[in-house]
Formats: C-alpha cells, structure tokens, sequence
C-alpha cells in the first residue's frame, strides 16, 4: 500500500488523487505557455513540496502541465518533497492535455492513469485544478474561487482510476502556501497523520492536537497515539480556506 494509512489513506482498491496548482508566475513579455515563476512563486513551490512529504501524500507519479510555470513548480516541490522524504522521486509526465483543460478533459486524463498507480498528482492551472476538485467530492466544498496558486487538494476516491466520476471522492486535505509557510516557521516537526483517529475528523483540522494539515476522517476525542510529535502550537487555517471547506 502506497502512502501513509493515517494520512488519509483511500482504502482497498481506492486511489489518491493530488491537484496542485503552478505557483506564482511573473508576466514578462512571452506567449502565455512561456510564462516563468515570480519570485513568490519559486519561494512556495519547495514548501508545498515539503508538506506533501510530511504530510504523507507521496505520489507514485506526477503528470504536470507542459507550461513554463507548471514545470518550475514541480522541480521546486520536488526539491522540497526529496528533503523531507529522502529517496522520493516519482516518475513525471509533462503532458500537453493538462494546459488549458477543461474539467471533463482533466476528468478524461485521470481515468487514463496507470492502475498501479496508488497516489498520483496533477501539476495544473485554475479554473481546471479548482473545478476539478468541487466537481469529484462529495458533498462538494464550497466554490473554490479562492484556490490560490500553490495550493493543494488531496482527494481519496473510493475505486480505480477508471471508475472516477462526479461526487465520488473524499476531500481529505487542501493547504495553501500561507498556512504551509507558518507552520514550518513555528517549528512543528511532524506533520504525519500517523494516529489513526485523527484522520476521520471532517472538514476541519484536529484541534484536539493542533494539526495544520486539514483530516477528513477522525475522531476528534481519542487520545494522540505515540507515533504524533507536534512541539508547538500551529496557527490556525486562513479564513480563505475556512471559507472553501466549510
């Protein structure tokens, strides 16, 4: 089984389903496809990839965008993501359908995926990356007009690839690069969900032991297991993300 149980694991025969957005891109003087990352965005590509590897959603493979932007931000995330889980480095796939997909064309890409793929991530653009998530979950989040760049969606679909379809998946995780920024500056060691019961709370992060990463399936009153280390007290989430996901 690929990933970490308690970070939201799909169960038997489910997939994992990561939609990032390209981070920041500037806006020189080039064709749309060219557009390089901003400063801001080379600085959040590394984090985001960080927090997918202590967060526990590790890809099997990523299919990324074939623009400029889109493929900075994932050889930054990768960086970001081989730092905090040392040996990652699942195969990439730059695929020209993802720039300028519509919702049904990316519905179309995923159920095309490797079936052994258990955890694949899409390297995208918004509307698609936003649209995409509200139109796979169920019940769907609120509409996400505030999918910022950078920002990532985890989704847990109950069967194979094949069988994707409207309202069938399990949101169980969206972080945008503020939040992932001042958790790591507060210095919370681990971001795994590795106790078990934290992983069933719905649509919120688990108070009862202060994680910055958003659990969908969790029971909100057991006690921490050994396998949680949290040092400090995190933030909590951007009203943006509250707003999305309540």
């Amino acid at each position: 089984m690929t990933g970490d149980p308690g970070a939201g694991d799909p169960g038997a025969g489910g997939r994992r389903l990561v939609l990032l957005r390209h981070a920041k891109s500037d806006w020189p003087d080039v064709a749309d496809h060219d557009r390089p990352l901003a400063k801001r965005g080379r600085r959040d590509a590394p984090v985001v990839g960080r927090w997918l590897g202590q967060a526990g959603y590790v890809p099997d493979a990523v299919v990324c965008s074939t623009a400029l932007r889109a493929r900075e931000t994932w050889e930054l995330a990768a960086g970001g993501l081989l730092a905090a889980v040392p040996g990652a480095s699942p195969a990439v796939r730059h695929e020209p359908r993802v720039y300028d997909a519509s919702v049904l064309g990316l519905l179309m890409l995923v159920r095309e995926f490797a079936p052994e793929w258990r955890t694949a991530l899409v390297v995208g653009h918004n509307p698609g990356m936003a649209e995409l998530t509200a139109g796979l979950t169920d019940p769907p989040p609120e509409p996400p007009a505030a999918f910022p760049t950078a920002a990532v969606a985890v989704l847990a679909l109950p069967g194979p690839w094949s069988d994707a379809g409207p309202g069938q998946a399990r949101l169980l995780a969206f972080a945008v690069p503020a939040d992932m920024h001042s958790l790591f500056a507060r210095g919370q060691v681990s971001l795994r969900l590795d106790h078990p019961d934290c992983a069933l709370c719905r649509y919120d992060f688990c108070t009862a032991y202060r994680f910055s990463v958003i659990a969908i399936r969790g029971n909100k009153q057991s006690k921490p297991s050994s396998a949680l280390t949290v040092t400090t007290p995190t933030p909590p989430l951007s009203d943006a993300v509250l707003r999305l996901l309540s």
